[in-house]
C-alpha cells in the first residue's frame, strides 16, 4: 500500500517534516519501522484520523486507512499503486511517575488521604496513606480513550475511580503494559486474564489487619460502559461480561449505608492507572461512619489528552478525570463527543487545489497564504515559515483591535468637534436673533421720528 502521510507526534501542533511523505508499506510492522526511523524512537501507539467518525482511532490494520471521503469511492478496490491519504497521530512518550508532595501538592495529597481513609477500609480496619505517585502515560491514555470512544456498548462518560485488586497482572506489569488482556477472547486457547476493581479493599466483616506492612495499590480510572449487575460475588463467580455488556458489577450495601462495588471489565485497556499509593492497615479505634460522598475535584493530575471528552462528577465513584485535548492545527480537527474543538472551528471549508480533498488549515508566513499539511510537509511550501491558523487569527485579531481602537479615538474626536460646532452654531444663531431684534427696534424708532 502506498501511503501519503501527515504525522503528528505526541502533543506537537504542527505535522512532522518528512523527507518523503509517500511510503510503500505492506504491514503495520513496516509502518512502525518507518516511523521509528523517521522519529529516531519507537512509536508506542499509532492512531489514524477516521474521516467518517471525525476522530482519531487506534490503527490495527492497514486496510482501515482506505476510507471513503469527500464523495470519492476510494474505499472500494484500492490497488497497490493507489495513493492513500493517511493522517496519523503517534505517541512516543514513556511512562512517568511523579511524586505527590504533601508540602507542594497540598490539596491533592489531602484528598487522596481522605479518600483512602474513608473508602479503602471498613468499620474494623482503616488504611492510611504513606506516599503517592502520579501516573502519566500518554500511550495508555490514548488506548483508554480509544476504547471509550469506539468499543464501548454504552456510557463512555461513565468513569469511576477504583482500586485494582491485583487479581491477574501485578502492579508493575500493569504499569509496563497497561490492562492488556493479550488479545481477543475468541483467539485464546485458555480464557484471557480478567481484571477486577473495587471501591474498598476490605469486606464489611473482615477484621484482619493485613497486610500490616506498607504495600502498594493502584488507584485507577475504570470505564464501566454498559453494566451487567450480578447478585453473586465476583470472588465466587469470576467471568467476563456477557455479550452486549462492557463490565460486570456486584454491589453490596454495608450496615453503615455505604455501597461497596466490585467491577470486572471485559475489554483491553478499559482501565487506566492514575496513582500508585503506598498504604498501611491498622485497626479502626472508632466507629465513624464514612460519608456517602467525597468530593475529589481538587485531585486533578496532569491534564490528559484524548479523542473523547467527559464530564466531572461530584461523587468520587463517578469522577471523570478526562480532560480537553490540546488544540492542533491541520486538516484533521480533534473532536470531543462529536463536537469540534476551538482549533477545528478556525479551519476553512476550502480544499487544497494541489492536494485534492485536503482542507486548508495552516498559514504560510513566507508566502502569506493558507495551505494544507501536505503543502507544508512535501509541497512547494516545505521549509517555509508555517504556523497554525490559531496564531495568524490571533495576530489578525490584534491588528483589528488596534485599528478599532484608533477608529474609536477618531470617532470620539469627531464627536467632540461636532459638539463644539453645534455650540458655536447655537451661539451664532442667538447673536443673529439679537442683531435682528436690535435692527428692527432701531428701524421702528426712526419711523416714529
Amino acid at each position: 500500500m502506498l501511503l501519503r502521510l501527515v504525522v503528528y507526534v505526541d502533543d506537537a501542533r504542527r505535522p512532522l517534516d518528512l523527507e518523503d511523505a509517500c511510503v510503500r508499506v505492506f504491514s503495520i510492522l513496516d509502518l512502525a519501522a518507518y516511523l521509528k526511523n523517521a522519529l529516531q524512537r519507537p512509536p508506542r501507539v499509532i492512531l489514524y484520523w477516521n474521516f467518517e467518525h471525525k476522530r482519531y482511532e487506534l490503527l490495527t490494520a492497514l486496510h482501515t486507512l482506505v476510507q471513503q471521503r469527500n464523495g470519492d469511492d476510494t474505499s472500494h478496490g484500492a490497488s497497490a499503486n493507489t495513493v492513500v491519504l493517511a493522517h496519523l497521530w503517534v505517541e512516543t512518550r514513556p511512562l512517568q511517575l511523579d511524586p505527590v508532595d504533601p508540602d507542594v501538592d497540598v490539596a491533592e495529597y489531602a484528598e487522596l488521604a481522605k479518600h483512602v481513609r474513608h473508602w479503602a477500609g471498613n468499620k474494623h480496619v482503616m488504611f492510611s496513606l504513606g506516599n503517592a505517585l502520579r501516573v502519566t502515560d500518554p500511550s495508555l491514555e490514548r488506548l483508554f480513550d480509544n476504547v471509550r470512544g469506539t468499543r464501548m456498548s454504552g456510557g463512555p462518560d461513565r468513569v469511576e475511580l477504583l482500586y485494582y485488586t491485583n487479581n491477574s497482572l501485578s502492579s508493575s506489569e500493569v504499569l509496563q503494559r497497561g490492562f492488556d488482556r493479550g488479545g481477543d477472547v475468541g483467539g485464546w486457547a485458555t480464557p484471557p486474564p480478567v481484571f477486577v476493581f473495587t471501591s474498598s479493599m476490605k469486606d464489611q466483616d473482615d477484621k484482619d489487619v493485613s497486610p500490616s506492612e506498607p504495600h502498594k495499590v493502584l488507584l485507577c480510572e475504570v470505564a464501566l460502559g454498559r453494566v451487567w449487575l450480578s447478585d453473586v460475588s465476583l470472588l465466587k463467580n469470576l467471568a467476563p461480561p456477557p455479550p452486549g455488556y462492557d463490565s460486570v458489577c456486584h454491589r453490596v450495601e454495608r450496615k453503615d449505608g455505604v455501597v461497596v462495588k466490585a467491577v470486572c471489565v471485559g475489554q483491553n485497556f478499559q482501565a487506566l492507572p492514575r496513582y500508585v499509593l503506598t498504604l498501611s492497615a491498622e485497626k479502626r479505634n472508632h466507629r465513624g461512619t464514612p460519608p456517602r460522598e467525597i468530593h475529589f475535584a481538587s485531585v486533578v493530575p496532569h491534564r490528559r489528552t484524548g479523542s473523547v471528552g467527559g464530564r466531572t462528577f461530584a461523587n468520587v465513584q463517578n469522577t471523570s478525570l478526562v480532560q480537553r485535548p490540546p488544540k492542533r492545527s491541520g486538516s484533521v480537527p480533534l473532536l470531543i463527543n462529536r463536537r469540534q474543538t476551538q482549533s477545528s472551528s478556525l479551519l476553512t471549508n476550502v480544499t487544497c487545489a494541489v492536494h485534492s480533498g485536503t482542507l486548508l488549515g495552516l498559514w504560510c508566513s513566507t508566502c502569506g497564504c493558507v495551505i494544507c499539511p501536505y503543502c507544508a510537509s512535501i509541497g512547494n511550501h516545505k521549509g517555509h515559515g508555517v504556523t497554525g491558523m490559531e496564531g495568524i487569527v490571533g495576530e489578525m485579531r490584534g491588528k483589528v483591535s488596534e485599528v478599532c481602537q484608533e477608529l474609536f479615538a477618531r470617532l470620539e474626536q469627531y464627536r467632540r468637534v461636532e459638539s463644539h460646532l453645534k455650540s458655536q452654531r447655537t451661539e451664532l444663531l442667538e447673536r443673529r436673533d439679537e442683531a435682528m431684534a436690535a435692527a428692527e427696534k432701531h428701524f421702528l424708532a426712526c419711523i416714529v421720528l
